[in-house]
């Protein structure tokens, strides 16, 4: 698998969590909710940078 195919791929499952997790928020289920978007941003070196949001 490329490099580029593996970031894509870490891309991919970092917006489904995040996905499940506001879904699961959304129906007051907050503890696996909140637990699935953490799980989302985990490492937060890899998918939280500053050229994403600018």
């Amino acid at each position: 698998m490329a490099e580029t195919e593996k970031q894509a791929n870490h891309y991919h499952l970092c917006i489904v969590n995040l996905v499940i997790g506001t879904l699961y928020c959304s129906k007051n289920n907050y503890d696996f909710g909140v637990g699935r978007i953490i799980k989302s941003l985990e490492p937060i070196q890899k998918k939280v940078k500053y050229r994403l949001y600018s």
